[in-house]
């Protein structure tokens, strides 16, 4: 606006909270993503896969098939944004992926989307609906585990309540 003299207002119409992380959650999906078969891919997948990284310029390795290990200490997001992040402050959460396109392809991008079309992609949807069960029937029936996910959240969160960053009335804007 001051380069080119012009006004404007910022307006919050969204969320701003980063992700809330919960070790507890994240050692309890952890443990389910290695009793849980990690999908296959077809060559016909990964030949597609590689085509898509070569035109971003990335290594063509296919997608990955490899669970990744849980870092020793709570990890960060590698990047992007998730408005699951404002849940986290209201209850103890954990975010999963799994690998349904090329590594290293960016995530908003076209690219993934053609990947969703795939038949690998239902397949990942599969892994990831069954590992987040296997850790909601923990949470159900490991009181353990609840009450420190529970006390992990208490800490991050400072044991503060959830408040909203949005004005109680906003009002959105729409291009005219």
């Amino acid at each position: 606006a001051l380069a080119t003299g012009t006004e404007s207002k910022v307006t919050l119409n969204t969320g701003v909270h980063a992700m809330l992380l919960n070790r507890p959650l994240q050692e309890a999906a952890y443990r389910n993503y290695q009793t849980v078969a990690l999908p296959t891919y077809s060559e016909d997948e990964h030949d597609f896969a590689k085509q898509l990284q070569k035109q971003f310029g990335k290594e063509d390795l296919g997608i990955s098939n490899e669970l990744e290990a849980l870092p020793d200490s709570i990890a960060p997001s590698k990047g992007g944004s998730t408005d699951v992040a404002e849940i986290s402050w209201i209850a103890p959460t954990v975010s999963i992926s799994v690998a349904m396109a090329g590594k290293g392809i960016p995530w908003h991008s076209w690219a993934v989307a053609a990947s969703a079309g795939l038949p690998g992609a239902s397949k990942a949807a599969h892994t990831a609906a069954t590992v987040l069960a296997f850790t909601a029937i923990d949470l159900l029936t490991d009181a353990s585990l609840l009450k420190a996910a529970r006390e992990e959240f208490i800490k991050s969160s400072g044991g503060k309540a959830y408040q909203s960053p949005i004005p109680k009335d906003p009002r959105p804007t729409f291009p005219h």
